[in-house]
């Protein structure tokens, strides 16, 4: 039985007792009153004897992420990878990658709004047609934290954002186009998206120039790219014990190939057909029946051909070697 002290004081009580222990959370920023839900209060916590200042603002609970749900627009001829393996299916779930099983259909329409005419310069393209998922990740500079990080592609052309790729990993922001510098022509078939959606802005590579190019520096985040790269995709990444992690330079003939493709595939030329497993893209007989100068002229679906000049005439040398020369930050 309690002391009348103890009745007469309870929160008295509390504290003389050292094995009660009140939990931060359990703790209520404004005092104790003797009113209940069934004795409610007549004056408000803010208008009472017991306010001392203006109300605490509530705690937000912790952002829920919305996927945009809908049907998609045209051919899906990069579709994500959700029929897995046990194996990549534990390396996904590492990453608590959302919403695997459902990606396909988070379907979205990224229009291009930007005074810098650099997408559609480069693609001819006004808005890019994608697939969405995110995934968690250490903070580079906070390791009890975690950042979830977003992963966007074209479904169409295949074009991939890979600006996040550098963020996660703690690049900085002039990584990723010094990177490009690295690759001759690469640049020119990379668009960068600098207005609109946050979420859209930054470079985005064609489908096997990224892949290429994730695999010399994500070796620490490939599981959570195995819904956009492939169950493959860890094995070819290059681990961080490797002299070659970190180094940009990809095969010159994966961009050479990306530069023939991006013509016909961004400006509706001859339609491409896909070539195995996200094999890219291969033209069909265009160049077996070709037409009069005057012919091709008057039936070019595209009109003027001033964008296609935005695209170099670039073949890279070979010399003997498979990779060419060292890769180097330029000065």
């Amino acid at each position: 039985m309690l002391p009348l002290a103890s009745l007469m004081n309870p929160d008295g009580a509390v504290e003389s007792d050292p094995t009660i222990r009140l939990r931060p959370s359990a703790m209520s920023s404004t005092p104790a009153t003797p009113y209940s839900d069934i004795f409610p209060s007549p004056l408000s916590p803010d208008q009472g004897p017991y306010s001392h200042g203006p109300p605490s603002p509530p705690q937000t609970a912790p952002r829920e992420v919305y996927f945009h749900k809908g049907q998609t627009k045209g051919p899906v001829n990069y579709p994500p990878h959700e029929n897995l393996d046990d194996h990549s299916l534990a390396e996904v779930r590492k990453f608590r990658v959302e919403p695997f099983g459902a990606i396909r259909e988070t379907c979205r329409h990224v229009p291009y709004n930007s005074n810098k005419k650099d997408f559609g310069a480069k693609t001819g393209m006004e808005s890019l047609e994608v697939f969405e998922y995110t995934f968690y990740a250490q903070d580079r500079k906070i390791p009890e934290k975690e950042n979830r990080w977003t992963v966007l592609w074209d479904y169409n052309v295949g074009l991939v954002r890979i600006t996040n790729f550098f963020k996660c990993l703690g690049y900085s922001k002039t990584v990723p186009s010094r990177s490009l510098s690295q690759n001759p022509g690469l640049k020119s078939i990379t668009p960068s998206i600098t207005g609109g959606s946050i979420s859209a802005q930054g470079y985005w590579m064609p489908f096997n120039c990224a892949k290429a190019m994730c695999a010399k520096f994500c070796y620490e985040i490939s599981g959570a790219l195995i819904p956009i790269f492939g169950p493959q995709f860890p094995a070819e990444c290059v681990p961080k014990s490797s002299p070659e992690f970190g180094r940009f330079c990809i095969d010159p003939e994966i961009v050479e190939e990306a530069i023939r493709q991006a013509q016909p595939l961004y400006y509706g030329g001859p339609q491409p057909a896909l070539a195995g497993d996200h094999g890219g893209f291969h033209h069909r007989h265009h160049q077996e029946q070709r037409q009069s100068p005057h012919m091709e002229q008057y039936h070019s679906p595209v009109g003027p051909p001033t964008p296609r000049d935005t695209y170099p005439r670039w073949a890279p040398a070979r010399d003997g070697g498979g990779g060419g020369g060292p890769c180097y930050f330029p000065g």
